[in-house]
């Protein structure tokens, strides 16, 4: 197989799924869905930061398996730049974005569903199907008591 067939091959079954055959790796485009537990790690990191300063997310996600670093696809949270030593990939300190603080206040839809592959935003699903921070929480929340707690 050359490597054009082999990209061809991968372009034409990475939406469902498929093994690259040139080095073995699993290969799909994974659908994200903005739900109730991103949009509730939303909300906390908009108490924590809405003065523009930066928050340590691991104090609020505790034991989050990295949801709330998936609302960066979304372009609701940002990551700080700075990096405190080489070995470190990241000092965890995230802040809401201007898009983020909007959607909270439920000033703006976003789209349901963030396609994701190795980790690296590719697009929305359906840019038409818009969601507001009710529907992304359900009715198993109440956006009133989150927001006065």
């Amino acid at each position: 197989m050359t490597i054009q067939e082999a990209k061809n091959f991968l372009q034409t079954n990475k939406e469902k799924g498929c093994i690259c055959p040139c080095c073995g790796q699993n290969v799909k485009i994974y659908k994200h869905l903005m739900n109730a537990k991103k949009a509730l790690y939303l909300i906390k990191i908009y108490k924590a930061t809405l003065q523009g300063n930066w928050c340590n997310v691991m104090q609020i996600a505790k034991a989050d398996n990295g949801d709330y670093a998936k609302l960066r696809f979304w372009g609701l949270i940002e990551e700080s730049k700075e990096i405190p030593t080489e070995d470190v990939k990241s000092n965890g300190l995230w802040r809401i974005t201007r898009k983020g603080i909007q959607f909270v206040r439920g000033e703006l839809r976003i789209p349901k569903y963030a396609r994701v592959y190795d980790n690296r935003f590719y697009g929305f699903h359906d840019e038409d199907d818009l969601i507001t921070i009710h529907d992304a929480l359900g009715e198993k929340f109440s956006y009133y008591e989150l927001m006065t707690l």
